[in-house]
């Protein structure tokens, strides 16, 4: 991992010595390590939520499930109204500032 270096210093007056400095295989060993912790750790997290979600589905009885999708679609609904609104005030506000220019 390590390998020793000559180096040698001409800012204030010849200095030499050596001194242990990290290998090529060891940086990108370091580098790939820390990249498959980065990617490693998001996927494990996806992985455990999806089966927490499966799980939950599957312990639901048709009519608990059938009351949850009803509460889905109102809520699914609610955001459409919701959104129709911004669309008509976003509207309004570009119609004043076509007559105020």
């Amino acid at each position: 991992m390590y390998e020793t270096e000559e180096y040698e210093y001409w800012l204030f007056g010849t200095q030499k010595g050596t001194r242990e400095v990290l290998t090529t295989e060891a940086w990108w060993s370091y580098i790939l390590r820390t990249l498959g912790v980065l990617i490693g750790i998001p996927c494990l997290i996806g992985f455990i939520d999806r089966r927490k979600a499966i799980n939950k589905y599957e312990a639901m009885s048709s009519n608990e499930y059938s009351n949850f999708q009803r509460e889905v679609y109102q809520d699914m609904e609610n955001q459409r109204r919701q959104d129709e609104k911004v669309k008509g005030a976003k509207n309004i506000i570009k119609i004043f500032k076509l007559f105020n220019n």
